[in-house]
């Protein structure tokens, strides 16, 4: 009896056990399938607009400043592209940099630093990457801040499919609550909290080559809209390597953003506000269809415009390859010139060859036979230059034992004859 009822409590374990396993396995699959379907929508195509407030990072972190900047973006399928420009930045303070970023003060004691004024985003087919316009700046030991102006440009090329140029793309992304979809391979829990969200943990990848666990927090209601996302890499399971929180919700057509957002792409969005790296964003409350023009823009910008003072990296390349089309093009210049120089004989020379050939002249008319008539001009101030004609070659005489054209001509068919009637002969006679 004892034994029975031990036997049926475990079957009614494992049956149980069976069921909340399937249940579990339907929920991630519906869970999964819902975010993929939303996130379609977006796939089609859309435009939106907002502010962005980050720390600047100044010569290697040593002065950090807050920047506003207004920023949009297209994305479309595998194209995306966007364009930042600053609206207002803190005025940063004077400090003495250290080590080799001493170079940044000039001769007179100022501080000179650049500030990123315009970027560009761009995702393309062929090659990824971006652009930044920078604007000088320098700082007084008084603090008085000065914009020297003449803007220095630097491009970076990346693989289209390279995580190099994504933070940017990733914090309006992911900051909207979308595309998480694309991250997860497969859903490990589902939990219904008293709020009407949704807590899901998943396995899935960062970046490429950086795979982990994605903690997920969703609201069905909102277009299944992810409101907070942590991401543990394999690496460091314990430690967030990314961070996203959203609030707010806003309707523009089938589309449904948040308001604002706060992110941090490299770590928790906590130790961010102490160390200076979170974002702060917000949405415009209109979302667009496609914008070719940014998206134009921006290739152009990062891959087909050459301003002046433009740097190259190109990681596209290991080593990473570093170069200026201005210097490549001066360079190009001072070897081509440095070419035709050689080629080119100086003055002097030629006015040496010029005498050579003259004293050649001269010495061809003392011995030349009867049939030369060419002389030098006379130089006589009595007389004026006398008309020259081109000096005359004799003609040559056909050799004694060489026949005439009318007997050589004659002589080649008797002798073709002659050959065709032999080998006729000689065949004739072989046969018989």
């Amino acid at each position: 009896m004892m034994l029975s009822m031990r036997y049926y409590l475990a079957i009614c374990m494992a049956l149980c056990l069976w069921l909340d396993v399937d249940a579990l396995g339907q929920d991630g699959l519906e869970v999964l399938r819902n975010l993929k379907n939303y996130d379609s929508i977006y796939e089609a195509g859309f435009t939106v607009s907002g502010t962005r407030k980050c720390p600047e990072h100044l010569i290697l972190g040593q002065v950090i400043i807050n920047v506003e900047r207004k920023w949009r973006l297209a994305f479309e399928g595998g194209r995306c592209a966007y364009l930042m420009e600053i609206v207002e930045y803190e005025k940063p303070k004077f400090m003495d940099p250290k080590g080799r970023d001493r170079g940044s003060l000039t001769q007179d004691g100022w501080l000179m630093l650049s500030l990123h004024t315009r970027q560009w985003g761009y995702w393309g087919a062929d090659v990824s990457g971006n652009h930044y316009e920078d604007t000088t700046i320098k700082v007084s030991p008084d603090n008085q801040v000065v914009e020297v102006g003449g803007n220095i440009h630097n491009s970076l090329l990346f693989d289209p499919k390279d995580a190099g140029p994504n933070a940017p793309k990733c914090a309006i992304l992911w900051s909207l609550g979308r595309f998480f979809s694309k991250l997860i391979d497969e859903v490990t829990l589902v939990k219904e909290s008293s709020d009407g969200r949704i807590t899901v943990s998943a396995l899935g990848r960062k970046e490429e080559g950086e795979h982990g666990r994605w903690e997920l927090e969703i609201e069905p209601a909102p277009a299944w809209m992810v409101r907070e996302a942590r991401f543990y890499s394999d690496a460091k399971p314990d430690v967030i390597s990314c961070e996203m929180k959203n609030s707010g919700t806003v309707w523009s057509g089938s589309y449904c953003i948040p308001g604002n957002a706060v992110f941090n792409y490299g770590g928790p969005i906590k130790d961010a506000r102490v160390r200076g790296d979170v974002e702060e964003l917000t949405f415009d409350p209109v979302i667009e269809q496609f914008d070719e023009k940014v998206y134009e823009g921006a290739r152009q910008a990062v891959t087909k415009d050459r301003p002046p003072k433009l740097t190259i990296h190109d990681f596209r390349v290991s080593p990473m390859l570093v170069y200026q089309p201005d210097e490549l093009a001066e360079r190009a210049l001072d070897i081509a010139s440095d070419s035709i120089s050689e080629s080119t004989p100086p003055e002097d020379k030629l006015v040496d060859a010029n005498k050579a050939v003259a004293k050649a002249e001269n010495e061809g008319t003392r011995t030349s036979g009867p049939n030369v008539s060419a002389t030098r001009p006379s130089t006589s101030p009595s007389t004026g230059p006398s008309v020259q004609s081109a000096p005359v070659s004799p003609v040559p005489q056909r050799p004694w034992y060489l026949l005439p054209a009318e007997w050589s001509v004659a002589v080649l068919i008797l002798a073709v004859l002659t050959a065709g009637c032999a080998c006729f002969f000689l065949f004739r006679s072989q046969k018989s």
